[in-house]
């Protein structure tokens, strides 16, 4: 498992892709390291019996400054606080692919995911809402007009 991941959520209300840095790096991992400078920047993290630290200016003879432990993962907390889709770069990512059965009702239409032989889900994304673990068809109220 890397130790950083992207969480990607489709939001049905919306239409919309939510996505969330998350951290799976142990805890003396250098992500979960912060100077306790004011530095913004510092090039080379280094690690002695004190732990991390960095120096001053960048340069070998620079100040040493130290690192402590955040709440939090570093890596994340940037993105997660940040735009996170503005940092994907210039690449296209193809999140999923879900066979579905379209569903004509009138003048427009619904879909659900088509079932595979064992009765889930073809693509079925984690559901964090509480409920009971069932497999739940996603209908869709998106067709024209409504």
């Amino acid at each position: 498992m890397a130790d950083h991941e992207i969480v990607w959520t489709f939001d049905g209300s919306s239409a919309r892709v939510e996505a969330e840095a998350r951290c799976n790096a142990g805890p003396d991992a250098p992500c979960r390291m912060m100077p306790t400078c004011n530095c913004e920047e510092w090039d080379a993290l280094e690690r002695d019996k004190q732990g991390y630290f960095h120096r001053a200016g960048g340069n070998e003879d620079g100040e040493i400054h130290r690192h402590d432990r955040p709440d939090d993962c570093n890596t994340c907390t940037w993105l997660n606080d940040s735009d996170i889709l503005e940092c994907t770069g210039s690449f296209t990512l193809e999140l999923a692919v879900t066979p579905i059965n379209p569903i004509w009702v009138g003048p427009g239409y619904d879909w659900e995911p088509i079932r595979s032989e064992t009765g889930a889900h073809a693509f079925q994304p984690e559901i964090d809402d509480g409920l009971d673990e069932r497999p739940r068809p996603w209908l869709w109220d998106r067709g024209p007009g409504r």
